[in-house]
Protein backbone atom coordinates (compact mmCIF):
# COMPACT_ATOMS: atom_id res chain seq x y z
CA UNK A 1 0.00 0.00 0.00
CA UNK A 2 2.60 2.52 0.81
CA UNK A 3 4.49 1.37 -2.14
CA UNK A 4 1.38 2.24 -4.44
CA UNK A 5 0.63 5.98 -2.88
CA UNK A 6 4.65 6.89 -2.85
CA UNK A 7 4.51 6.02 -6.54
CA UNK A 8 1.04 7.56 -7.47
CA UNK A 9 1.14 10.53 -5.26
CA UNK A 10 4.68 11.52 -4.93
CA UNK A 11 7.12 9.99 -7.47
CA UNK A 12 5.30 9.89 -10.92
CA UNK A 13 4.70 13.53 -10.00
CA UNK A 14 8.13 14.66 -9.41
CA UNK A 15 9.70 11.77 -12.27
CA UNK A 16 6.99 13.72 -14.69
CA UNK A 17 7.72 17.31 -14.22
CA UNK A 18 11.50 16.62 -14.36
CA UNK A 19 10.94 14.79 -18.20
CA UNK A 20 10.14 18.48 -18.98
CA UNK A 21 14.23 18.95 -18.87
CA UNK A 22 14.00 16.71 -22.06
CA UNK A 23 12.91 19.14 -23.93
CA UNK A 24 13.95 22.41 -22.52
CA UNK A 25 17.85 21.28 -21.74
CA UNK A 26 17.95 19.01 -24.61
CA UNK A 27 17.12 21.84 -26.73
CA UNK A 28 19.28 24.52 -25.36
CA UNK A 29 22.05 21.70 -25.64
CA UNK A 30 21.55 21.18 -29.54
CA UNK A 31 21.63 24.83 -29.98
CA UNK A 32 24.72 25.30 -27.88
CA UNK A 33 23.06 27.75 -25.69
CA UNK A 34 24.91 26.50 -22.56
CA UNK A 35 23.80 29.41 -20.29
CA UNK A 36 20.51 27.71 -20.20
CA UNK A 37 21.31 24.62 -19.07
CA UNK A 38 21.65 24.99 -15.30
CA UNK A 39 19.01 27.82 -15.43
CA UNK A 40 16.53 25.11 -16.47
CA UNK A 41 18.45 23.07 -13.99
CA UNK A 42 17.71 25.00 -10.68
CA UNK A 43 14.23 25.79 -11.92
CA UNK A 44 12.95 22.26 -12.38
CA UNK A 45 13.88 21.82 -8.85
CA UNK A 46 11.90 24.57 -7.91
CA UNK A 47 8.69 23.67 -9.86
CA UNK A 48 8.59 20.02 -8.44
CA UNK A 49 9.71 21.14 -4.66
CA UNK A 50 6.18 24.00 -5.14
CA UNK A 51 4.20 21.19 -6.70
CA UNK A 52 4.57 18.66 -4.09
CA UNK A 53 3.67 20.80 -1.29
CA UNK A 54 0.49 18.97 -0.95
CA UNK A 55 1.90 15.75 -1.08
CA UNK A 56 4.07 16.92 1.66
CA UNK A 57 1.51 18.03 4.09
CA UNK A 58 -0.24 15.12 3.23
CA UNK A 59 2.21 11.94 4.17
CA UNK A 60 4.17 14.82 7.01
CA UNK A 61 0.72 15.65 9.14
CA UNK A 62 -0.04 11.96 8.85
CA UNK A 63 -3.89 12.43 7.86
CA UNK A 64 -3.49 9.21 5.43
CA UNK A 65 -3.95 7.09 8.47
CA UNK A 66 -7.26 9.14 8.97
CA UNK A 67 -8.11 9.35 5.21
CA UNK A 68 -7.39 5.72 4.04
CA UNK A 69 -10.09 3.99 6.79
CA UNK A 70 -12.67 6.55 5.54
CA UNK A 71 -12.65 4.94 1.70
CA UNK A 72 -12.63 1.54 3.03
CA UNK A 73 -9.00 0.69 3.67
CA UNK A 74 -7.85 -1.69 6.31
CA UNK A 75 -6.59 0.24 9.48
CA UNK A 76 -4.39 -2.63 10.18
CA UNK A 77 -2.50 -1.60 6.95
CA UNK A 78 -3.10 2.11 6.78
CA UNK A 79 -1.55 3.42 9.96
CA UNK A 80 1.83 1.46 9.56
CA UNK A 81 1.94 2.86 5.64
CA UNK A 82 1.27 6.56 7.01
CA UNK A 83 3.98 5.82 9.09
CA UNK A 84 6.39 4.69 6.51
CA UNK A 85 5.39 7.65 4.09
CA UNK A 86 6.05 9.98 6.57
CA UNK A 87 10.17 8.31 7.30
CA UNK A 88 10.27 8.23 3.23
CA UNK A 89 9.13 11.69 2.79
CA UNK A 90 12.68 12.53 2.53
CA UNK A 91 13.81 10.67 0.22
CA UNK A 92 10.72 12.25 -2.02
CA UNK A 93 12.63 15.57 -1.64
CA UNK A 94 16.19 13.89 -2.58
CA UNK A 95 14.08 12.14 -5.70
CA UNK A 96 14.18 16.22 -6.82
CA UNK A 97 17.34 16.36 -7.11
CA UNK A 98 18.48 12.79 -8.61
CA UNK A 99 15.95 13.09 -11.01
CA UNK A 100 16.07 16.58 -12.19
CA UNK A 101 20.31 15.51 -12.24
CA UNK A 102 20.28 12.48 -14.37
CA UNK A 103 17.44 14.25 -17.00
CA UNK A 104 20.01 17.59 -17.38
CA UNK A 105 22.58 14.98 -17.90
CA UNK A 106 20.82 13.26 -20.52
CA UNK A 107 20.46 15.94 -21.95
CA UNK A 108 23.62 16.78 -22.79
CA UNK A 109 24.27 12.77 -23.60
CA UNK A 110 25.86 11.29 -20.78
CA UNK A 111 23.39 8.56 -19.38
CA UNK A 112 26.76 6.50 -17.49
CA UNK A 113 26.80 8.59 -14.25
CA UNK A 114 23.34 7.66 -13.93
CA UNK A 115 23.84 4.17 -14.03
CA UNK A 116 26.66 4.14 -12.15
CA UNK A 117 24.86 6.03 -9.23
CA UNK A 118 21.61 3.54 -9.30
CA UNK A 119 24.84 0.34 -9.03
CA UNK A 120 26.26 1.92 -6.37
CA UNK A 121 22.61 2.32 -4.33
CA UNK A 122 21.70 -1.55 -5.52
CA UNK A 123 24.93 -2.83 -4.08
CA UNK A 124 24.82 -0.93 -0.34
CA UNK A 125 21.19 -1.40 -0.32
CA UNK A 126 21.17 -4.79 1.89
CA UNK A 127 23.30 -2.93 4.11
CA UNK A 128 21.77 0.00 4.66
CA UNK A 129 18.51 -2.20 5.22
CA UNK A 130 20.30 -4.73 7.18
CA UNK A 131 21.47 -1.97 8.92
CA UNK A 132 18.58 -0.07 9.86
CA UNK A 133 16.23 -2.53 10.11
CA UNK A 134 18.07 -5.20 12.56
CA UNK A 135 21.03 -3.18 14.05
CA UNK A 136 20.17 0.50 14.10
CA UNK A 137 16.90 0.17 13.81
CA UNK A 138 15.83 -2.50 16.39
CA UNK A 139 17.96 -0.50 18.90
CA UNK A 140 16.40 2.48 18.09
CA UNK A 141 12.75 0.76 17.96
CA UNK A 142 12.06 1.14 14.20
CA UNK A 143 11.45 -2.38 13.61
CA UNK A 144 10.34 -3.08 9.79
CA UNK A 145 10.09 0.92 9.58
CA UNK A 146 13.68 1.21 9.59
CA UNK A 147 13.29 0.11 5.61
CA UNK A 148 11.89 3.38 5.24
CA UNK A 149 14.90 5.08 6.28
CA UNK A 150 17.41 2.82 4.05
CA UNK A 151 15.46 3.95 0.94
CA UNK A 152 15.95 7.64 2.24
CA UNK A 153 19.64 6.27 2.82
CA UNK A 154 19.69 4.92 -1.27
CA UNK A 155 18.30 8.21 -2.12
CA UNK A 156 20.63 10.17 -0.20
CA UNK A 157 23.40 7.53 -2.00
CA UNK A 158 22.40 8.53 -5.32
CA UNK A 159 22.05 12.34 -5.02
CA UNK A 160 25.58 12.50 -3.30
CA UNK A 161 27.09 10.37 -6.44
CA UNK A 162 25.82 12.57 -9.04
CA UNK A 163 26.38 15.78 -7.16
CA UNK A 164 30.24 14.73 -6.95
CA UNK A 165 29.89 13.71 -10.81
CA UNK A 166 29.09 17.07 -11.28
CA UNK A 167 31.66 19.20 -9.29
CA UNK A 168 34.20 16.38 -10.89
CA UNK A 169 32.96 17.60 -14.73
CA UNK A 170 32.44 21.19 -14.01
CA UNK A 171 34.85 22.27 -11.35
CA UNK A 172 38.18 20.34 -11.04
CA UNK A 173 38.17 18.37 -14.18
CA UNK A 174 37.82 21.57 -16.14
CA UNK A 175 40.48 23.29 -14.28
CA UNK A 176 42.85 20.45 -14.55
CA UNK A 177 41.84 20.33 -18.54
CA UNK A 178 40.18 21.93 -21.63
CA UNK A 179 36.85 23.65 -19.85
CA UNK A 180 33.79 21.79 -20.81
CA UNK A 181 31.83 24.02 -23.14
CA UNK A 182 28.44 22.70 -21.88
CA UNK A 183 29.45 22.66 -18.00
CA UNK A 184 28.34 24.99 -15.19
CA UNK A 185 28.44 28.12 -16.56
CA UNK A 186 27.10 29.73 -13.23
CA UNK A 187 23.19 30.83 -13.35
CA UNK A 188 21.03 33.86 -11.27
CA UNK A 189 18.84 32.66 -8.62
CA UNK A 190 16.66 35.31 -9.62
CA UNK A 191 16.78 34.03 -13.38
CA UNK A 192 16.03 30.81 -12.26
CA UNK A 193 12.85 32.30 -10.23
CA UNK A 194 11.03 33.22 -13.46
CA UNK A 195 10.07 31.28 -16.71
CA UNK A 196 7.27 28.87 -14.04
CA UNK A 197 4.71 28.88 -16.46
CA UNK A 198 6.74 28.24 -19.51
CA UNK A 199 8.38 25.29 -17.54
CA UNK A 200 4.84 23.88 -16.76
CA UNK A 201 3.54 24.21 -19.91
CA UNK A 202 6.25 21.13 -20.86
CA UNK A 203 6.04 20.06 -17.04
CA UNK A 204 2.33 19.52 -16.51
CA UNK A 205 1.59 17.59 -19.54
CA UNK A 206 4.76 15.50 -18.91
CA UNK A 207 3.11 14.86 -15.19
CA UNK A 208 -0.12 13.69 -16.99
CA UNK A 209 1.82 11.52 -20.19
CA UNK A 210 3.24 9.53 -16.79
CA UNK A 211 0.83 9.47 -14.78
CA UNK A 212 -2.02 8.69 -17.26
CA UNK A 213 0.40 5.47 -17.95
CA UNK A 214 1.48 4.84 -14.95
CA UNK A 215 -2.07 4.74 -12.72
CA UNK A 216 -3.23 2.45 -15.53
CA UNK A 217 -1.56 -0.11 -13.87
CA UNK A 218 -2.65 0.32 -10.36
CA UNK A 219 -6.45 0.56 -11.51
CA UNK A 220 -6.00 -2.75 -13.77
CA UNK A 221 -4.56 -4.27 -10.30
CA UNK A 222 -7.64 -3.03 -8.21
CA UNK A 223 -9.31 -4.87 -11.06
CA UNK A 224 -8.03 -8.13 -10.65
CA UNK A 225 -9.19 -7.67 -7.30
CA UNK A 226 -12.35 -8.25 -8.51
CA UNK A 227 -12.24 -11.49 -10.06
CA UNK A 228 -13.49 -14.50 -8.40
CA UNK A 229 -9.99 -15.97 -7.53
CA UNK A 230 -8.99 -12.46 -6.72
CA UNK A 231 -5.94 -13.98 -4.72
CA UNK A 232 -5.17 -15.97 -7.87
CA UNK A 233 -5.94 -13.42 -10.35
CA UNK A 234 -3.74 -10.05 -8.29
CA UNK A 235 -1.05 -12.91 -7.82
CA UNK A 236 -1.33 -13.70 -11.72
CA UNK A 237 -1.05 -9.97 -12.71
CA UNK A 238 1.71 -8.86 -10.65
CA UNK A 239 3.84 -11.43 -11.82
CA UNK A 240 3.17 -10.54 -15.36
CA UNK A 241 4.22 -7.51 -14.49
CA UNK A 242 7.62 -8.69 -13.48
CA UNK A 243 8.33 -10.72 -16.25
CA UNK A 244 7.50 -7.81 -18.94
CA UNK A 245 9.56 -4.84 -16.49
CA UNK A 246 12.99 -5.68 -17.80
CA UNK A 247 12.07 -5.54 -21.82
CA UNK A 248 9.79 -2.24 -21.25
CA UNK A 249 12.79 -0.44 -19.20
CA UNK A 250 15.22 -1.33 -21.81
CA UNK A 251 12.45 0.12 -24.42
CA UNK A 252 11.64 3.03 -22.28
CA UNK A 253 15.40 4.18 -22.06
CA UNK A 254 15.85 4.29 -25.72
CA UNK A 255 12.56 6.28 -25.82
CA UNK A 256 14.80 8.60 -23.65
CA UNK A 257 17.72 8.39 -25.84
CA UNK A 258 15.50 9.12 -28.86
CA UNK A 259 13.92 11.92 -26.78
CA UNK A 260 17.58 13.21 -26.42
CA UNK A 261 19.32 12.76 -29.61
CA UNK A 262 15.63 14.18 -31.38
CA UNK A 263 15.95 17.35 -28.89
CA UNK A 264 19.07 17.94 -29.13
CA UNK A 265 19.07 17.98 -33.35
CA UNK A 266 15.87 20.34 -33.30
CA UNK A 267 17.85 22.44 -31.13
CA UNK A 268 20.97 22.37 -33.42
CA UNK A 269 17.80 23.56 -36.48
CA UNK A 270 18.48 20.16 -38.44
CA UNK A 271 15.15 18.91 -39.24
CA UNK A 272 16.50 16.05 -41.60
CA UNK A 273 18.59 15.02 -38.80
CA UNK A 274 16.05 14.63 -36.04
CA UNK A 275 13.49 12.84 -38.67
CA UNK A 276 16.52 10.13 -39.48
CA UNK A 277 16.89 9.54 -35.29
CA UNK A 278 13.53 8.73 -35.51
CA UNK A 279 13.12 6.81 -38.48
CA UNK A 280 16.20 4.58 -36.91
CA UNK A 281 15.36 4.69 -33.21
CA UNK A 282 12.40 2.84 -34.57
CA UNK A 283 13.89 0.07 -36.00
CA UNK A 284 16.69 -0.36 -33.10
CA UNK A 285 13.44 -1.12 -31.05
CA UNK A 286 11.76 -3.59 -32.89
CA UNK A 287 14.98 -5.10 -33.12
CA UNK A 288 15.54 -4.94 -29.46
CA UNK A 289 11.78 -6.04 -28.73
CA UNK A 290 11.89 -8.98 -30.83
CA UNK A 291 14.52 -9.68 -29.35
CA UNK A 292 13.68 -9.54 -25.72
CA UNK A 293 10.04 -11.22 -26.75
CA UNK A 294 12.47 -14.24 -27.97
CA UNK A 295 14.45 -14.00 -24.77
CA UNK A 296 11.01 -13.98 -22.65
CA UNK A 297 9.53 -16.89 -24.57
CA UNK A 298 12.15 -19.26 -24.55
CA UNK A 299 13.16 -18.62 -20.99
CA UNK A 300 9.23 -18.44 -19.52
CA UNK A 301 9.84 -21.93 -17.71
CA UNK A 302 12.96 -21.38 -15.35
CA UNK A 303 11.42 -17.46 -14.72
CA UNK A 304 8.04 -18.38 -13.71
CA UNK A 305 9.55 -21.52 -11.79
CA UNK A 306 11.96 -19.21 -10.00
CA UNK A 307 8.93 -16.67 -9.52
CA UNK A 308 6.26 -18.87 -7.93
CA UNK A 309 5.79 -22.81 -6.98
CA UNK A 310 1.60 -22.27 -7.16
CA UNK A 311 0.82 -24.70 -10.60
CA UNK A 312 -2.31 -22.69 -10.43
CA UNK A 313 -0.60 -19.42 -10.43
CA UNK A 314 1.89 -20.89 -13.53
CA UNK A 315 -1.18 -22.37 -15.27
CA UNK A 316 -2.65 -18.33 -15.62
CA UNK A 317 1.10 -16.92 -16.58
CA UNK A 318 1.15 -19.50 -19.39
CA UNK A 319 -2.05 -18.42 -20.67
CA UNK A 320 -1.30 -14.51 -20.65
CA UNK A 321 2.45 -14.75 -21.41
CA UNK A 322 1.18 -14.51 -25.32
CA UNK A 323 -0.47 -11.02 -24.33
CA UNK A 324 2.74 -9.85 -22.35
CA UNK A 325 5.01 -10.92 -25.20
CA UNK A 326 2.82 -8.73 -27.91
CA UNK A 327 2.84 -5.99 -25.24
CA UNK A 328 6.31 -5.11 -25.31
CA UNK A 329 6.59 -5.04 -28.95
CA UNK A 330 3.86 -2.11 -29.29
CA UNK A 331 5.60 -0.57 -25.96
CA UNK A 332 8.74 -0.03 -27.64
CA UNK A 333 7.13 1.67 -30.59
CA UNK A 334 5.50 3.85 -28.05
CA UNK A 335 7.99 4.59 -26.19
CA UNK A 336 9.97 5.80 -29.28
CA UNK A 337 7.32 7.82 -30.09
CA UNK A 338 6.37 9.27 -27.23
CA UNK A 339 10.59 10.05 -26.64
CA UNK A 340 9.82 12.45 -29.90
CA UNK A 341 7.01 13.82 -28.66
CA UNK A 342 8.56 14.54 -25.44
CA UNK A 343 11.91 16.16 -27.30
CA UNK A 344 9.56 18.28 -29.82
CA UNK A 345 7.77 19.90 -26.69
CA UNK A 346 4.33 17.74 -27.97
CA UNK A 347 3.79 16.43 -24.43
CA UNK A 348 0.15 17.82 -24.49
CA UNK A 349 -0.52 15.75 -27.69
CA UNK A 350 1.11 12.91 -25.86
CA UNK A 351 -1.17 13.24 -22.74
CA UNK A 352 -4.22 13.23 -24.88
CA UNK A 353 -3.27 9.95 -26.53
CA UNK A 354 -2.23 8.35 -23.25
CA UNK A 355 -6.25 9.40 -21.88
CA UNK A 356 -7.91 8.28 -24.87
CA UNK A 357 -5.82 5.08 -25.51
CA UNK A 358 -5.47 3.65 -22.01
CA UNK A 359 -8.63 5.23 -20.51
CA UNK A 360 -11.28 5.80 -23.26
CA UNK A 361 -10.38 2.80 -24.77
CA UNK A 362 -7.89 0.39 -22.90
CA UNK A 363 -10.22 -0.40 -19.52
CA UNK A 364 -13.77 -0.68 -21.14
CA UNK A 365 -12.07 -3.25 -23.11
CA UNK A 366 -10.26 -5.07 -20.16
CA UNK A 367 -13.52 -4.69 -18.25
CA UNK A 368 -15.66 -6.32 -21.03
CA UNK A 369 -13.55 -8.69 -21.84
CA UNK A 370 -11.91 -10.01 -18.14
CA UNK A 371 -15.51 -9.13 -16.31
CA UNK A 372 -18.28 -9.42 -19.14
CA UNK A 373 -16.58 -12.19 -21.26
CA UNK A 374 -14.89 -14.42 -18.69
CA UNK A 375 -11.84 -14.29 -19.51
CA UNK A 376 -10.38 -12.56 -16.42
CA UNK A 377 -6.67 -11.58 -16.23
CA UNK A 378 -6.19 -12.89 -20.11
CA UNK A 379 -9.02 -10.27 -20.82
CA UNK A 380 -7.52 -7.53 -18.43
CA UNK A 381 -4.37 -7.68 -19.45
CA UNK A 382 -5.71 -8.37 -23.63
CA UNK A 383 -7.52 -4.62 -22.77
CA UNK A 384 -4.72 -2.71 -22.08
CA UNK A 385 -2.75 -4.67 -24.94
CA UNK A 386 -4.64 -3.81 -27.65
CA UNK A 387 -5.07 0.20 -26.07
CA UNK A 388 -1.18 -0.05 -26.64
CA UNK A 389 -1.07 -1.54 -30.42
CA UNK A 390 -4.01 1.56 -31.52
CA UNK A 391 -1.21 3.96 -29.23
CA UNK A 392 1.64 2.72 -31.56
CA UNK A 393 -0.35 2.70 -34.84
CA UNK A 394 -1.91 6.95 -33.93
CA UNK A 395 1.83 7.96 -32.71
CA UNK A 396 3.35 6.36 -36.24
CA UNK A 397 0.64 8.07 -38.14
CA UNK A 398 1.33 11.17 -35.79
CA UNK A 399 4.92 11.56 -35.59
CA UNK A 400 6.69 9.54 -38.40
CA UNK A 401 4.14 10.23 -41.35
CA UNK A 402 2.60 14.13 -40.33
CA UNK A 403 5.32 15.85 -38.53
CA UNK A 404 6.46 18.92 -40.14
CA UNK A 405 10.32 18.75 -38.75
CA UNK A 406 11.01 22.14 -39.86
CA UNK A 407 8.63 23.80 -38.02
CA UNK A 408 9.71 22.04 -35.09
CA UNK A 409 12.92 23.46 -35.84
CA UNK A 410 11.48 26.95 -35.64
CA UNK A 411 9.67 26.05 -32.12
CA UNK A 412 12.97 24.86 -30.62
CA UNK A 413 14.69 27.87 -31.72
CA UNK A 414 11.83 30.24 -30.59
CA UNK A 415 12.12 28.42 -26.94
CA UNK A 416 16.17 28.14 -26.49
CA UNK A 417 17.14 30.45 -28.94
CA UNK A 418 20.43 29.66 -31.03
CA UNK A 419 23.74 29.90 -29.27
CA UNK A 420 26.83 31.43 -30.42
CA UNK A 421 27.89 27.94 -32.47
CA UNK A 422 24.91 26.70 -33.29
CA UNK A 423 25.33 25.11 -36.86
CA UNK A 424 22.86 23.23 -38.51
CA UNK A 425 24.80 22.06 -41.70
CA UNK A 426 25.80 18.48 -40.23
CA UNK A 427 27.13 15.87 -42.75
CA UNK A 428 23.39 14.11 -42.32
CA UNK A 429 24.75 10.36 -43.00
CA UNK A 430 27.55 9.92 -40.71
CA UNK A 431 26.05 11.94 -38.23
CA UNK A 432 22.84 10.22 -37.99
CA UNK A 433 24.99 6.21 -37.94
CA UNK A 434 27.16 7.51 -34.80
CA UNK A 435 23.93 8.97 -33.57
CA UNK A 436 22.58 5.51 -33.69
CA UNK A 437 25.27 4.05 -31.96
CA UNK A 438 25.19 6.74 -29.47
CA UNK A 439 22.07 5.96 -29.22
CA UNK A 440 22.12 2.07 -28.40
CA UNK A 441 24.93 2.19 -25.79
CA UNK A 442 22.72 5.35 -24.06
CA UNK A 443 20.17 3.30 -23.92
CA UNK A 444 21.67 0.54 -22.56
CA UNK A 445 23.35 2.40 -19.71
CA UNK A 446 20.08 4.33 -19.27
CA UNK A 447 18.17 0.84 -18.77
CA UNK A 448 20.98 -0.80 -16.31
CA UNK A 449 20.35 2.59 -14.94
CA UNK A 450 16.73 2.34 -14.41
CA UNK A 451 16.55 -1.28 -13.53
CA UNK A 452 19.12 -1.18 -10.45
CA UNK A 453 17.50 2.09 -9.05
CA UNK A 454 13.85 0.61 -9.25
CA UNK A 455 15.47 -2.74 -7.45
CA UNK A 456 17.44 -0.93 -4.68
CA UNK A 457 14.36 1.71 -4.09
CA UNK A 458 11.58 -0.76 -4.26
CA UNK A 459 12.61 -4.89 -4.84
CA UNK A 460 14.05 -4.98 -1.32
CA UNK A 461 11.30 -3.12 0.26
CA UNK A 462 8.45 -4.76 -1.40
CA UNK A 463 7.70 -7.64 1.73
CA UNK A 464 6.96 -4.22 3.87
CA UNK A 465 5.82 -1.93 1.52
CA UNK A 466 2.82 -4.41 0.37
Amino acid sequence: MAQAIYNVSGYSIVSGLASALETLCGQAFGARNYHLLPVMLIRAQLVCLLCILPTIALWGSGSLAWLLPQIGQDPALTVPSSRLLQLMLPGLLLSIISETVVQFLLAQGEAVPGMVSSLIGLALSPGYNIGLVWGVGAWQGLGLMGAGVAAVAIQGTLVAVLLSYLLYRDCWRAKSTAAQPSGWQGFSLVEAAQGWASYLAYGLPCVAMVCLEWWVWEVLVLMAGLLPDAETAVAVMGLSTQLSLLPWMFCYSLGTATATRVAQALGGGSALRASRILRMACMLVLACSVLLCAGVWLLREPMMAALTRDSSIQQQLKQVLPVVVAAIICDGQVAVMSGCLRAAGRQGIGAIINWVAYWAFGLPVSWLLGFKLGWGVFGLRWGLTAAAGCQALVLHWLVACRFDWEEEVRRAKQLVGVGEEADADVEEGNAAVATTVVDAAMGAAAAVGAVTDGAAESGLLAPLLQ
